[in-house]
């Protein structure tokens, strides 16, 4: 298990995860992690020998930590490219709206614009907390 191969699958794969997956996704690995230090002792007696797992156990554990945390990341920088894709569409409506009109077509598309500006920002509201939800995961 290659924590950094696993989530560049995931963020490779053509249909993307959303975050509900990815947050599922997360909560399995941190049960697993859990289930392994439980059940995988720290010492293993055969016959004579006594084997240290100790280590095993360490190692696993940081796998399962790292890629916890490659999948927290991957919300992260969902969480940031739609933030910029809100405010991209912020400063596309703010250059709109500050283009001075040269002729009355100009003037008239403005004044359409304007007055479908509180549907647009409605459905910015929507995706805003959408995304203010996915920081609250992260």
């Amino acid at each position: 298990m290659d924590p950094d191969e696993f989530t560049r699958k995931i963020e490779m794969d053509d249909n993307a995860w959303e975050v509900e997956q990815i947050q599922a996704e997360i909560a399995q690995t941190i049960e697993k992690e859990k289930i392994m230090r439980e059940n995988l002792p720290e010492n293993i007696q055969v016959s004579v020998f006594e084997i240290s797992c100790k280590e095993m156990k360490e190692f696993l554990s940081e796998k399962y930590q790292n890629l916890t945390k490659n999948l927290i990341d991957m919300i992260a920088k969902k969480a940031k490219s739609e933030a910029q894709a809100i405010f991209s569409r912020f400063q596309m409506m703010e250059l709109k709206l500050k283009d001075i009109p040269k002729d009355i077509e100009k003037l008239t598309d403005i004044k359409d614009y304007i007055a479908s500006m509180p549907m647009e920002m409605e459905k910015l509201k929507i995706e805003m907390t959408k995304c203010f939800d996915i920081y609250k995961i992260v």
